[in-house]
């Protein structure tokens, strides 16, 4: 590796397995994160949610394109999270709005190594458009 290869410096130990050729960073245990719990981890810069929806992590923007406010990580089921200042709903899967399918935001792809929780340091391709 050349000392100006900052794309391979930047990969380096990032990696949750070798397969997928997005780059990953862990940001917690699992233990840390029960069932029906949800927290801000900070990804690249970006605050994302973070849920445990019935065991399985999803991860999500935290950020209302709506107003720009915090969507928050404490009124979720297992497809959605509502923003705590007006209620919007956006899916985790799409990162779609339910009541104003014009309002996205970025979701993010969470894998397990272990007792430790990985998420992908771009956002999933599913919602570009």
């Amino acid at each position: 590796m050349s000392p100006f290869d900052l794309k391979a410096w930047m990969g380096k130990g990032s990696r949750a397995d070798e397969e997928d050729d997005r780059s990953f960073i862990c940001v917690g245990r699992v233990s840390d994160l029960p069932p029906g719990a949800g927290k801000v981890v900070v990804v690249m810069g970006r605050d994302v949610g973070l849920f445990n929806c019935s065991g399985t992590f999803k991860a999500i923007d935290n950020s209302c394109p709506h107003n720009n406010r915090p969507i928050g990580t404490v009124a979720f089921d297992d497809d959605h999270v509502t923003c705590l200042w007006h209620g919007l709903r956006f899916a985790f899967g799409t990162g779609v709005c339910a009541e104003a399918e014009h309002y996205r935001v970025q979701t993010y792809s969470v894998k397990l190594n272990g007792d430790e929780i990985w998420i992908s340091t771009f956002a999933d391709d599913s919602e570009a458009e």
